[in-house]
């Protein structure tokens, strides 16, 4: 079980929700909040979700009406239930992580932006 609270940046995030699958931590004011779930399918393998949701009050362009909007970015994890470790698939997360920010994000500049 993940420790209560969790810091991501300069947000805490306090737990507010706990199941056999998922965890859900929220910060007091409600803007950010951090979904972990772990399933697993009937042929063993394992799918960990991690997600993180910022809300916040924006100006449509056009009608210049305020509403709440929110972004989620998220890391999905799939392994079989043999063949790669914890540390197998920690690598495979910072080789990707590393291409994402290398030379200041290029690469998820980009993505973000459209690119395929």
């Amino acid at each position: 079980m993940l420790s209560d609270p969790q810091t991501i940046g300069s947000a805490t995030l306090a737990r507010t929700g706990l199941s056999s699958d998922t965890g859900v931590f929220q910060t007091a004011d409600g803007t950010q909040s951090l979904l972990v779930r772990q399933t697993r399918a009937k042929d063993g393998t394992t799918r960990t979700v991690i997600s993180l949701q910022d809300n916040k009050i924006a100006a449509d362009p056009i009608t210049a009406v305020n509403s709440r909007v929110h972004a989620l970015v998220s890391v999905s994890v799939t392994a079989p239930p043999a063949g790669y470790t914890v540390a197998d698939l920690r690598t495979l997360f910072t080789n990707l992580s590393g291409a994402l920010n290398a030379s200041t994000g290029a690469m998820l500049n980009k993505t973000l932006a459209g690119e395929k």
